[in-house]
């Protein structure tokens, strides 16, 4: 798979996003997920076009090939298994894990996340979070109980459908 910019991930999983929503994805939708006005979109989209990753023309409705849903389907896994531990080994609240996530996902190596996330999975930058346990917080004394949720290659989550994007700051 090609190698996509933060930016540009951010795209496909928004792109990812709508179409789970919906059964068209337009720039003016992809504008509004990320608050981005339509240029911007436009020329993201011209770059994801070249790289193989959509299927879009000039005021039409904007499609990920298979390859483009594959990489977004492996950078939203990645997200949520970022939010889940923050939220339940962290025990940060959902906004900030959410926020932070969204920053993390896009800078930690594969094999960082793996042994981050307590991942054994060779699938590069699409963890495979299955584990349930407890953990103690450094300092803190506490014990925080993680309830992440298997996520397979084949996709599924838990993330609700209208959760925003990512959008770098």
């Amino acid at each position: 798979m090609p190698a996509v910019s933060a930016t540009l991930e951010d795209y496909l999983e928004s792109i990812l996003n709508l179409q789970r929503q919906s059964p068209v994805t337009r720039v003016k939708d992809i504008a509004k997920a990320l608050s981005v006005r339509m240029p911007s979109v436009t020329a993201a989209l011209r770059s994801l076009k070249t790289q193989g990753l959509i299927r879009h023309e000039k005021y039409g409705y904007v499609e990920l090939t298979a390859e483009g849903r594959d990489l977004a389907e492996q950078i939203h896994r990645r997200h949520i298994a970022l939010v889940d531990f923050l939220t339940d080994i962290l025990q940060l609240q959902p906004e900030q894990s959410e926020a932070e996530a969204c920053e993390l996902e896009h800078s930690l190596r594969p094999e960082t996340l793996r042994r981050l996330l307590g991942s054994s999975s060779s699938s590069a930058g699409a963890p495979a979070v299955a584990a349930t346990g407890s953990t103690t917080c450094a300092g803190a004394g506490k014990t925080a109980t993680a309830t992440t949720t298997a996520l397979s290659a084949s996709g599924g989550s838990r993330c609700p459908s209208a959760a925003p994007s990512c959008r770098r700051r």
